[in-house]
Order: structure tokens, then C-alpha cells, then sequence
């Protein structure tokens, strides 16, 4: 029996090292790794909450999301949450720190970890959790949760503190330096975001980085913005349109998307994620770091997502003209349009009001995408546009295959140049089912009694030559037909007057995606001042979407985002169609 005693008293002894240990002159730390405080910190109890959790006053979508579910530490605990304000080092308010806040103790718990690491320590009445990277954030953040924090007697306490060290190699390593580095452009376009990286190292570090464009050869490592002649490139190839990646390879760093709009929509991702300072101020990554970016998908309030059963996506889209004294430049509103392309991926769109500046720019910011543009003239010759189609047509050519296409001019017109029937013949790449999109812009309502009875008679007879054009189209081909445009007159219940045109069209037999789709997201006025609201109450709108009678339409919307209330006159609207 005494050796059986003897035998438990050994195992308890040889297993309380295993529990926790204490060096004779050290802390205790326990089975996970924490180094236990010698009294737990009180953080709230009954009476309430002692501690606040604090973010960056710039914050993200993943320090936010931190934030929060510290908000809940626990069950029967509360925890308020606020914006460090820059209010000097001296502040001993008790605050749980999250990520790179402006105390000083949120600076000197950075500066002790290495750019994979994270740590949570208590100091000067704060717990900080700091991190270089979002991804450690969050595992910091989790392991506080889990961990570090305990309900004992009715208190929620922080028993201690815990440093992660990895061990993944990183870019930048022992050995490496910054200054090995040089800034690859692969177009002109991103020589300015190349800039912004040199200035970001030359202050952080003292180091002037070369720039240098992928013409010439490969002699160093190389931070590589956009679809360059590098390798590492070849990482960017499984891109679909609106996405990015950033990605380490052999110690290079690549930034890019298949295009210069996405590139530098992702380059805005890249600067505020791990250059702007929100998470660190060191320059870093893990060597085998990669993510691939939804680049637009926090640009946009509607989902992208195809609806189920339909074949594809047709869209219409006044973008206004820049020609006229009281019209804006294009530039800056053509990139909010190729982001729309990108990020909803129409199959076919029909374009109204695209002047030579607009054919210009959308061809450069869709560079390397699968969107030609086609119907870009006319057979009419302006004495100061030329045969300039203001009415083109964008298809993409990974999903379609252009078949036949040309241009009709109305028989009534007073702006004739830019009154215009655009039309495309289309074959599915899978499935080969063929349709035919055509695309118009009718005369405008006029500004007064006299313009506007005008401008109505030009309409109806733009109508008449329209239906019978669609006639034409259906006896030749007899295929599925779909017509998009700015028709400059909306579905009232006039149908003899006014409203004639659009009346004239439904009784020629098409029908039109805002009442007839199976599902309908947004159907409201689409004409606005430009950067004014549009109204979501009416349902009258100069913009359509037409379809034959072999055409189902699955899916209809208006999009009303803010930044594209900014880039045109009139809200895109899109319909997802299938094929009778």
C-alpha cells in the first residue's frame, strides 16, 4: 500500500510542471503558453464595465469586426468600444488596445514583435493586442477570447499575457534589406501608385527605391505592379474580371489584375490594408503569402450573382456625352463605369451617349478584358462628328461570339447624329444558342412647349422605325431579340399621347424586363441631375429593356449606387435573361 502512495505522489509531482510551471526567479506560465499575471486584472463585474475596447481612429472592415466581438467578451458581459483619439501618451484610462492605435503602448508592443508575430501584454492599465497583419489580428484577438480572459465569481478577468512567435519565413528576412528591391510598372497608368510605395520605404526606412518599367531585364529582387513581363505574373492568370491578387514568390512581390482599372482599384485595397499604417509601419509579407481580391465587391450595394436557369446578362447604360458646354469630362467618370462592367459582367451592353472621348477611355480601362466594343460608326457623316456611333455596343468575347452586326439610321431625327439603331447578331461560346441585341437612343423630350411637340413626333416616327426594323430582324432570322436603350419616354398611362412611343413598342409585341422578370430587385426612375439622388418611388423611366417573345427575362435591376449617381445622368439597369 505505502508503495502505491508513494507511486501517486510521484505522478502528481511529475505532472504539475505539466499544469504550469515557475522558474525560481520567473513567472508562471501555464499549458497554453500564457504567462499568468500575479493578480488577474479585473475587466467588469456586476457593477459594470472597467475597461473599453479601442480601435485605430482609421479604421477597416477586419479591425471593426475585432472590435466587435470584443464588444460580447463573454456571457453576462458588456464591453463599450471607441476611437483612440490623439490625446498624447499620458492617457491611463483602463482600455484594451486593438491593432495600431496612437497610445505609446500600442507603438512599443509593435516594435517588440516580428511582422508574423503577435502578442497580448498588459501595461499602464491598457491590454494590447498588437499585430502586424490582419490575418494575426484576428488570431490575437481570438486567443484573448479564449484564453486570456475568465469569469471567476461573477468577474470578468484577464489572467495574463501570451507572445505568438512564427516561425514561417518571411519576404523579407534575415539577411534581406529593403534597399535589395526595385519597383517594377507594367504599364504608365501605375507609375504613380509606384510612386507611392517609393515614397511610403524612402520614409519608413531612408531607402530611395528605382523604379523601373518590364522592359528592362529582371536584375533584383522586385515589388511588380500589374501585368508585367515578369514570372511571377504568371500568378494572375486564373483572374476572372474584378478580381486581383497580391501574392510573394522568391522573395518578389507581385500586385495585379488582368487589367489597369482593377490593378489600381486593388493597389487602393493593397495602400490601406498594409502601407497605410492602419495595421503596421513595417514593410512586410510571409514568403508564401497570397490572396486573391473581390476588388469591387465593397463598391457596389447589389450582389453580382447570375440568377439560377438564365444565359445571359444584358445591360443598358446612358453614360453622357462630354461634348457639351454643360456636360462633365469623362475622365474619373469612365472609371466608375468600367468598375460597374467589371464587377456585374454583362454579357452584351448597350452604350448611349458615347462619345469619341468614352470610345477612347473604355477601350484603355477594359484593356486585357474580354469586352470589345463594335457598332463604334455609322453610316452618317456629321460636319463635326464624323460617322462617330454614339450608340455603341460592348459584348464580351469570352462568353459570346459576334456573328453579325451593323447600324440603321432613323428616317426622323433632329440631333441626327446621335440617333442611331445599333444591332448585333450573337452566339453563346457554350450552348451556341444565337440572339440578336439592338441597342438605341430616341430623340430628347425638349426643353419647351414648341421643342417638346417637336422632339414627340420624332420620337413616334423613331418608333415606327424601329418596330418595323424589328420585323425585319425576326422574318430573317427568327431568333430571340432583345432591344436596350435611353427611349426618352417613360411607361405612363398615356398611351396615345406622350407616352406613345413606349406603348407602340409593347403593343408590337415585346415586353419589357421591369414587369415581366421573375425577380425584381429595383424597378425606379433612372434619369437624375447628375450627383442627385434619383428617386426610388417612381417607376417611370427613360431607360428599357425589351425582350421578344423568346425571351424570358429571370432577373431585373436599377442600380442606384452613389458613385454611379456621380459618374451619369441616368442609372445602368440590367436584366438576366434566358432563351425560350
Amino acid at each position: 500500500m505505502k508503495k502505491y502512495i508513494v507511486l501517486v505522489l510521484a505522478l502528481i509531482f511529475v505532472a504539475l510542471p505539466i499544469c504550469s510551471c515557475k522558474n525560481n526567479d520567473g513567472p508562471t506560465v501555464n499549458e497554453d503558453g500564457v504567462v499568468l499575471l500575479e493578480e488577474p486584472i479585473v475587466i467588469a463585474d456586476a457593477s459594470g464595465a472597467y475597461f473599453t475596447v479601442v480601435k485605430p481612429s482609421e479604421s477597416t472592415e477586419i479591425i471593426d469586426s475585432c472590435v466587435f466581438s470584443l464588444a460580447k467578451p463573454a456571457e453576462g458581459f458588456s464591453l463599450k468600444h471607441a476611437v483612440a483619439k490623439k490625446d498624447g501618451n499620458g492617457n491611463t484610462d483602463k482600455e484594451i488596445l486593438i491593432g495600431f492605435t496612437c497610445r505609446a503602448e500600442s507603438a512599443a508592443a509593435m516594435e517588440s514583435i516580428g511582422y508574423d508575430d503577435y502578442s497580448i501584454t498588459y501595461s499602464n492599465n491598457k491590454i494590447i493586442v498588437a499585430a502586424h497583419n490582419p490575418e494575426r489580428l484576428s488570431e490575437a484577438v481570438t486567443f484573448l477570447k479564449e484564453k486570456l480572459l475568465k469569469v471567476t465569481d461573477g468577474k470578468l478577468e484577464y489572467i495574463g499575457n501570451y507572445t505568438y512567435e512564427s516561425s514561417d519565413a518571411l519576404m523579407i528576412g534575415e539577411g534581406d534589406s529593403i534597399d535589395d528591391y526595385k519597383i517594377v510598372c507594367g504599364d504608365d497608368s501605375l507609375y504613380m501608385s509606384a510612386q507611392s510605395i517609393q515614397k511610403y520605404v524612402k520614409a519608413k526606412y531612408g531607402v530611395q527605391l528605382e523604379i523601373i518599367y518590364d522592359t528592362k531585364p529582371k536584375d533584383s529582387k522586385e515589388i511588380v505592379l500589374g501585368n508585367a513581363k515578369r514570372d511571377i505574373c504568371a500568378l494572375a492568370d486564373g483572374l476572372g474580371m474584378g478580381e486581383g491578387i497580391i501574392a510573394v514568390k522568391d522573395k518578389d512581390l507581385l500586385i495585379a489584375a488582368k487589367d489597369i482599372t482593377t490593378t489600381l482599384a486593388l493597389f487602393d485595397i493593397f495602400t490601406e490594408e498594409y502601407i497605410s499604417g492602419l495595421y503596421t509601419d513595417t514593410f512586410n509579407f510571409k514568403a508564401d503569402f497570397e490572396t486573391t481580391v473581390n476588388v469591387y465587391k465593397d463598391e457596389f450595394k447589389d450582389s453580382n450573382k447570375v440568377s439560377d436557369g438564365s444565359d445571359i446578362r444584358v445591360m443598358s447604360f446612358n453614360v453622357l456625352v462630354d461634348i457639351w458646354s454643360d456636360t462633365p469630362a469623362v475622365k474619373g467618370r469612365d472609371t466608375t463605369v468600367a468598375k460597374t462592367l467589371m464587377y456585374y459582367a454583362p454579357d452584351v451592353v448597350g452604350l448611349q451617349e458615347a462619345s469619341a472621348t468614352w470610345h477612347k477611355n473604355l477601350k484603355s480601362l477594359l484593356k486585357n478584358t474580354p469586352y470589345k466594343l463594335i457598332c463604334t460608326e455609322h453610316e452618317y457623316v456629321d460636319a463635326k462628328y464624323g460617322n462617330l456611333n454614339f450608340v455603341p455596343i460592348l459584348y464580351n468575347s469570352e462568353t459570346l461570339t459576334l456573328k453579325d452586326s451593323g447600324t440603321r439610321e432613323y428616317t426622323s431625327a433632329h440631333v441626327k447624329y446621335m440617333r442611331t439603331i445599333s444591332w448585333a447578331l450573337f452566339e453563346k461560346v457554350e450552348g451556341k444558342e444565337q440572339f440578336i441585341v439592338v441597342n438605341t437612343h430616341y430623340e430628347a423630350p425638349g426643353k419647351n412647349a414648341e421643342e417638346k411637340a417637336e422632339y414627340l413626333e420624332h420620337r413616334k416616327k423613331q418608333t415606327a422605325d424601329m418596330i418595323k426594323f424589328l420585323g425585319e430582324l425576326e422574318d430573317k432570322y427568327d431568333l430571340p431579340i432583345l432591344l436596350t436603350g435611353d427611349f426618352n419616354t417613360t411607361e405612363g398611362n398615356d398611351k396615345t399621347g406622350h407616352h406613345s412611343p413606349y406603348w407602340n413598342i409593347i403593343n408590337s409585341g415585346m415586353h419589357e424586363a421591369k414587369y415581366t422578370a421573375d425577380v425584381i430587385k429595383r424597378a425606379c426612375s433612372t434619369w437624375h441631375e447628375l450627383g442627385a439622388s434619383v428617386s426610388t418611388e417612381s417607376d417611370g423611366s427613360f431607360d428599357h429593356i425589351f425582350g421578344n417573345d423568346k425571351i424570358k427575362f429571370t432577373y431585373f435591376n436599377t442600380l442606384v449606387d452613389k458613385m454611379l449617381i456621380n459618374a451619369a445622368d441616368h442609372c445602368p439597369i440590367y436584366a438576366d435573361v434566358k432563351f425560350k
